[in-house]
């Protein structure tokens, strides 16, 4: 049963108890410029994601620049593509198992990796009780690969959504990884996803393959790994200045 109509308040106009009636006129002239609105946001959002990224920067204060985002990094929350500067030559190489460089960045996009590198699968879930560490994905971006990292706070059917879409990279060199809960410290961001490569870095809200995509392409045409030809099996050059320091953690 309906609930009957309420009366209109005395002395007032009949919509005194609800919403005042928009005229006709009006609505059309609302609905007019709501079109406009949203036509302009469509187009700010096409120009911004059209500027070139390499010429369209912001430079930090330590020296990175970051990209124009483009559609993709926008619909997921994502920054542009990071640009960090280039790493001393002397921390580079290969540093005894068990030790941990103190890298300029969290998560590291370049410095000093492990001697014995990491050779399992494309993704490590927490369920398997295995983790990569940061000298093992130096590794591995020393290589050529990209990481893709993702804090303990991303629920476990968003984590296997973008595992599921690794198999479109699976020419790319791509690992996905949690961030090691050894680590005290993560990157102090409430983006809960990185994607990191040799001295680059994206940081993202939400996982989406196209901006993945969009990240791989644009380090593997920069070329930047420096032992992209280097199997997994050799561990190339020994770092000749790395900053140590014990144990597995790193800051």
């Amino acid at each position: 049963m309906s609930a009957p109509a309420s009366s209109p308040a005395p002395g007032g106009p009949w919509w005194a108890d609800g919403e005042a009636p928009v005229p006709v006129r009006k609505r059309r002239w609302l609905s007019i410029v709501g079109a406009v609105v949203a036509f302009s946001m469509v187009g700010f959002l096409v120009f911004t994601a059209a500027r070139n990224p390499g010429r369209e920067v912001v430079t930090t204060a330590t020296g990175a620049t970051i990209n124009a985002p483009s559609l993709a990094d926008l619909s997921a929350g994502c920054t542009g593509i990071i640009d960090r500067p280039a790493t001393d030559p002397k921390t580079v190489g290969w540093i005894p198992d068990g030790k941990t460089a103190i890298y300029d960045t969290l998560p590291p996009v370049a410095g000093a990796y492990s001697k014995t590198s990491y050779t399992g699968p494309a993704y490590l879930p927490p369920s398997l009780g295995e983790t990569l560490t940061l000298p093992q994905a130096v590794g591995l971006m020393y290589r050529g690969y990209t990481i893709v990292w993702f804090k303990d706070t991303v629920l476990k059917q968003y984590r296997d959504q973008a595992a599921e879409s690794l198999i479109l990279f699976s020419d790319d060199r791509v690992v996905m990884a949690e961030w090691p809960k050894a680590e005290s410290q993560d990157w102090g961001s409430r983006n809960p996803w990185v994607f990191t490569s040799w001295n680059t870095a994206q940081l993202c809200a939400d996982f989406d393959y196209r901006v993945l995509r969009e990240f791989v392409d644009y380090t593997q045409e920069r070329s930047l790994a420096p032992g992209a030809d280097v199997p997994l099996d050799r561990a190339g050059p020994k770092a000749e200045g790395p900053k140590l320091r014990p144990g597995g953690r790193a800051r």
